[in-house]
């Protein structure tokens, strides 16, 4: 990476960094990678295990170039503390992550979400290996959205899935899936076979 572009994402992850912390705290751990195709690299912050809750976030996604415009999205994770209280649990969580970043960088749409089907490339031990990038929920006011210069910057949510859910999403829509989760009190940040199932006419 060239001083100048270097300097530039000195910039760019100071100011993503500060609105984490701003909400989250200080990161406890930080990991980065490079792709082939860019210089600037896509860094992934650990914070800070609060009420049994670790929060992941990338941080230079959204400076990432897709044609002559910034990508402009982050993506952030939530899950179990327990989940990742290991060296070793969270390097295979932070790698999936990289996987996730990467792959929606390539393939998302305008669409308000994404959608990853099943993989076994999930971390082995969940039950919930679907993926639903969307609008971040249960954040403050003001979190999904950052303004610097001319660029806005815009957090996604990473929302793991199981299979059945995947299916209501794309046989019923996002809205649907939302209103059942809610109405049967379905945390998705729970990725182990405690997670809750009920069962749905239609779906797998």
């Amino acid at each position: 990476m060239t001083t100048k572009n270097t300097f530039a994402f000195d910039v760019w992850r100071s100011v993503v960094l500060a609105h984490l912390i701003r909400h989250w705290g200080m990161p406890k751990y930080r990991s980065s990678s490079k792709l082939k195709t860019s210089e600037t690299p896509i860094e992934i912050y650990t914070f800070s295990d609060v009420d049994g809750i670790t929060k992941f976030a990338t941080i230079g996604l959204s400076c990432q170039k897709r044609g002559s415009t910034y990508f402009g999205k982050e993506l952030i994770l939530v899950l179990p503390t327990h989940e990742v209280a290991t060296t070793a649990k969270r390097t295979a969580v932070v790698n999936y992550l990289m996987r996730i970043a990467v792959h929606y960088m390539k393939h998302a749409h305008k669409n308000s979400f994404f959608l990853i089907p099943p993989s076994d490339r999930a971390p082995e031990s969940w039950v919930a290996k679907g993926i639903l990038i969307d609008a971040p929920r249960g954040e403050p006011r003001g979190f999904e959205r950052l303004e610097m210069a001319k660029t806005e910057i815009f957090f996604k949510w990473v929302a793991p899935l199981t299979a059945q859910e995947y299916s209501i999403i794309t046989r019923e829509g996002n809205d649907v899936f939302f209103k059942w989760i809610n109405k049967h009190k379905i945390g998705l940040i729970d990725v182990t076979p405690t997670r809750k199932v009920v069962r749905r006419a239609g779906s797998a």
